[in-house]
């Protein structure tokens, strides 16, 4: 139990949307009504700890931040029923509040748990905005749900081939580059997924027809799962399972040593590599990522061929930006390339510091910035 907690906050930490099957795992694997009341004491302490921390650095509420500003968070609140003024009912909230109220008067067991989390991402996909790699969750609840119901292998079968269509709306990086390692530079030859779309019917309306398909096929297993949870205990099929030995004081503690510093790591890691994906670290990234103090923006280009124009490294000196600059490709620095893909890092506003997958017609402008008379871009 303390390992699995562990491991979703670590996976909270660096995506939001897991948290999603916490309550279920707390009301599952809980073994007193005070053992969850004192989980959720320390919970929400440490919560107010990170909202008086916010408070006082950046006269922000952390949690309002992330509510208001968040991209993987306001997913949640993209499908819903306008009734007027400022008055919404958003479906995945009102669905997930619904689910979590009835398990609460209902109970769960741990055998029930994989069932309920697969539940939780079915509303996910089926109701929200989601990037492919938020499939990889759904997979190991599924397959464990499996043992249970055959059937689904055929419904998850319908979800993948919709998700894989899905994924072709983000163009040749989330298709064909994903073969370069096995195709090498031919990747480059083959067209891309929405212009030869694009060509035959409105993206719109393909892009919407598999959607729908997803979003269908994901209520309808939420559904049966839903419905076979009503009734009696189901005997999974195949080989039982042995029964898990109840982890002795000595190991909870030996566990609680070596999950701490592995957890504080990932989310260092997490931080450090990810930057604003990280809900954790988003308001107060300029604590750790202080931009350049010479320029109102920092610049990231990446583009054809160019791996990295300008890394957003606190430590990147006008000299180094110089020479990350001059070793892009000829095209690049000449501003003959037509669009670009451009991050703007804002010195005074961190809430809202990243504007990402703007296209921009570039002009060359040697008289913007005297420190690069040669590589400077003006949009």
């Amino acid at each position: 139990r303390l390992a699995g907690l562990g491991l979703l906050g670590a996976a909270t930490l660096m995506r939001f949307f897991p948290i999603v099957v916490v309550p279920f795992f707390l009301l599952a694997f809980r073994r007193s009504r005070r053992q969850l009341a004192l989980f959720l004491a320390i919970l929400f302490g440490m919560a107010a700890l990170v909202e008086i921390a916010g408070l006082a650095t950046s006269g922000k509420s952390t949690f309002l931040t992330v509510i208001n500003s968040y991209e993987h968070l306001q997913y949640w609140f993209d499908a819903g029923f306008y009734l007027r003024f400022d008055d919404w009912i958003f479906l995945f909230p009102v669905a997930y509040t619904v689910l979590l109220l009835w398990i609460i008067e209902r109970g769960v067991t741990p055998d029930e748990y994989p069932r309920l989390s697969a539940v939780a991402f079915l509303l996910v996909f089926g109701l929200t905005f989601f990037h492919p790699h938020y499939a990889i969750w759904l997979v190991p609840f599924l397959a464990l749900t499996i043992a249970w119901q055959p059937r689904m292998v055929v419904y998850h079968a319908i979800q993948v081939v919709c998700v894989l269509v899905y994924s072709a709306q983000w163009g040749a990086w989330t298709t064909w580059n994903l073969l370069e390692p096995v195709l090498g530079s031919r990747v480059a030859s083959l067209p891309d997924p929405v212009e030869a779309i694009s060509a035959q019917i409105e993206p719109r309306i393909f892009f919407g027809l598999f959607r729908s398909l997803l979003t269908a096929i994901s209520l309808w297993m939420a559904w049966r799962l839903l419905r076979d949870l009503g009734r009696k205990p189901l005997e999974p099929r195949g080989p039982k399972i042995a029964a898990i030995t109840p982890t002795s004081p000595t190991g909870k503690a030996a566990l609680a040593v070596v999950l701490l510093p592995v957890l504080l790591l990932t989310t260092g890691c997490t931080a450090r590599v990810t930057g604003y994906s990280s809900p954790i670290t988003h308001d107060y990234a300029g604590l750790t990522w202080q931009p350049l103090k010479t320029t109102l923006t920092q610049p990231f280009l990446a583009g054809t061929g160019i791996a990295a124009a300008i890394a957003d490294d606190p430590k990147t000196t006008p000299v180094e930006l110089q020479q990350r600059q001059a070793a892009l490709p000829a095209d690049a620095r000449s501003g003959e390339l037509d669009e670009l893909r451009v991050a703007l890092r804002l010195n005074a506003e961190p809430g809202q510091a990243w504007e990402t997958d703007a296209r921009l017609h570039l002009r060359y402008d040697p008289d913007r910035d005297p420190r690069f008379p040669e590589r400077d871009f003006h949009a």
